[in-house]
């Protein structure tokens, strides 16, 4: 008996012999569009009887069903696969080679609805979205030199969360997938290896998927706001390593910088140990910011300055802290793939002293390092170094990857601070959404990470740490005080086991 037969009968208790053959006729449709192992093509239709069962117990007819479910949502993505290779876009190579078991490149975006998620409803809308991104979908793969990725096309299972946040995938299991989508009470939390996007990549993604998920529980709604549509072909342009199309220019950014003083914490071999979620609002933290003639993003940098001076037990020294910066501001890109650049932001630790001088300076670093002309430098290095390892065995790449981010690279920052920026939805959800946050592991010797994302009108600042010493956000929070910024904790979760 296939495993969705019992689904099925349970199904056709609800319907009259009219609608049952209806249902039937559909599913029967169903099958003939889809070309997997027996175990997966059993997997995807029972993802359509769960839907159905729910939509059933939910008042829903047979005709608003199939209309739900329409076929044209999955095309002929589980029919025909041409198993397509991609290349790695040139920051994605980094990642797999500097990539241990243990110590994945691994992030989490996620947002929290209104009320809690459906899981029968999820699936479906995930094995309809999937399609519109192959690359999601497609697992890691080696030649000689490189890695690649290879299109698949088996469905992907949502998965209840459970487990430690951004935990490493593996790459044993039948499916090798490279994302993962989990769901807990109001939340639903997109995972993926670091090869396959860049937190902007990985959002159109979320958005995408919850506009799906919120269209199939009965909304209306238009596509805008960098929401795909999910029955519109993959255009190339989202397929694109923009790193590869930039221009050359002379000059050199480096990538690496001097070794920067780290923060006196132990890391934990838990990681992430405790993740703290706050909530500001954006309207008193832009009226601080501009007090100092800042941005909220150099403001917060700023502050970060204030704080690993307070938890870093030296009086002089060389402080860094790494920026990622998205690149498609300067292009209009549409790329899906990593397109992302890093500025160093660094001080003497003796200078960091007073307050409004402190975020003058950052601020004026910011606005030259967070400049076109800077960012193509930085994309010449990638450039440069793809160019020179090209011929090197990936064996070879991989040892000598390994050490220099080891003992060089991971050492040349005190602490990394990601602002995503403002996300929007369609008018027609926005109000089922409470908020959106990002999770970035910090790297040993790093204890800690921040992050920052802006929805409506508020701001959720996130402090990932590895590490059991709370010197970092009593600091934060005395800093963020000082100015009289009122902070919401929203979670502040130890996994401590």
């Amino acid at each position: 008996m296939n495993n969705y037969q019992k689904q099925k009968e349970r199904v056709n208790n609800y319907l009259n012999i009219n609608d049952s053959e209806k249902l039937d006729s559909f599913i029967n449709e169903l099958i003939n569009k889809i070309d997997l192992s027996l175990n997966y093509k059993n997997e995807l239709i029972k993802h359509y009887y769960d839907a159905i069962e729910y939509y059933l117990e939910h008042d829903k007819n047979i005709d608003e069903i199939i209309s739900l479910l329409d076929h044209k949502n999955i095309a002929d993505f589980y029919k025909n696969n041409n198993r397509r290779k991609y290349r790695l876009d040139l920051a994605a190579n980094l990642y797999t080679i500097n990539t241990n078991y243990n110590d994945m490149f691994v992030f989490r975006i996620a947002a929290s609805l209104k009320e809690d998620i459906i899981p029968n409803i999820l699936q479906i809308a995930l094995d309809f979205t999937i399609k519109r991104f192959p690359t999601f979908s497609a697992i890691l793969k080696k030649d000689f030199f490189w890695h690649y990725l290879e299109s698949v096309n088996y469905p992907i299972n949502i998965e209840e969360e459970k487990d430690l946040p951004c935990k490493s995938f593996d790459k044993t299991s039948r499916q090798r997938q490279s994302i993962r989508i989990l769901y807990h009470k109001n939340k639903i939390s997109l995972e993926l290896f670091h090869f396959i996007s860049d937190a902007n990549g990985a959002m159109i993604f979320l958005k995408t998927l919850i506009t799906e998920y919120l269209k199939l529980l009965g909304k209306n709604i238009s596509i805008e706001n960098d929401i795909l549509d999910i029955n519109e072909n993959v255009k190339e342009e989202e397929l694109l390593d923009e790193y590869l199309m930039s221009e050359d220019i002379e000059g050199i950014n480096h990538l690496i910088t001097k070794k920067s003083l780290q923060l006196d914490a132990k890391t934990s071999t838990i990681n992430p140990y405790q993740i703290i979620h706050y909530i500001l609002d954006i309207n008193e933290l832009k009226e601080i910011s501009q007090k100092y003639n800042a941005t909220i993003t150099s403001y917060l940098i700023s502050l970060l300055f204030l704080i690993c001076k307070k938890n870093i037990n030296k009086e002089t020294g060389f402080l860094n802290i790494q920026v990622p910066i998205n690149n498609r501001k300067y292009n209009k890109s549409k790329t899906l793939r990593n397109y992302v650049s890093i500025i160093n932001l660094n001080k003497n630790i003796e200078d960091i002293n007073d307050k409004k001088e402190l975020i003058k300076d950052i601020t004026n670093q910011v606005s030259i390092f967070n400049s076109e002309e800077e960012i193509k430098k930085q994309t010449n290095d990638l450039k440069r170094w793809t160019k020179y390892a090209a011929y090197a065995p990936l064996i070879i790449k991989r040892i000598i990857a390994r050490f220099i981010f080891k003992y060089i690279v991971a050492k040349d920052m005190a602490i990394v601070f990601s602002n995503i920026g403002i996300i929007n939805m369609p008018k027609e959800i926005e109000n089922d959404i409470e908020h959106f946050d990002f999770i970035y592991k910090p790297k040993k010797p790093n204890p800690a990470t921040l992050s920052l994302v802006t929805y409506k009108d508020k701001i959720i600042l996130t402090i990932i740490k590895n590490c059991k010493e709370d010197g970092i956000e009593k600091e934060l929070l005395n800093q963020l005080k000082e100015d009289g910024l009122k902070i919401v904790i929203d979670s502040n979760i130890i996994y401590d086991n």
